[in-house]
């Protein structure tokens, strides 16, 4: 039992990083569009700016999770909401019914 907390610890130490992609990519996108950040830092310097960014991101929701009480019950609310919810989007705006001759029948 402790090998699987441990390994479902390291699975999710290792892909945390991964899934907040989107995020960095909104900062460091926000950061190359201020004209004071471009005249302040170097392009050389700039993927080591980049890296303590996305250090600094993680650190942030990790300090978050320790801090807030119930943290874990609000994400897995928004876990579950997302995993019913968002497969149901898709369908209103799907067409209401096929032409003939797109139907593989017949």
């Amino acid at each position: 039992m402790i090998l699987v907390k441990v390994a479902l610890s390291v699975g999710l130490l290792l892909t945390f990083p991964v899934m907040l992609v989107p995020v960095y990519e909104i900062i460091e996108a926000g950061l190359l569009s201020s004209a004071q950040f471009t005249t302040l830092v170097r392009p050389a310097i700039r993927p080591v700016v980049f890296s303590f960014v996305r250090v600094g991101v993680v650190a942030l929701t990790v300090m978050l999770a320790a801090v807030v009480p119930g943290f874990g019950i609000f994400v897995a609310l928004v876990g579950k909401r997302s995993c019913a919810v968002r497969p149901a989007l898709p369908y209103p705006c799907a067409p209401p019914s096929l032409p003939p001759e797109a139907s593989d029948v017949g």
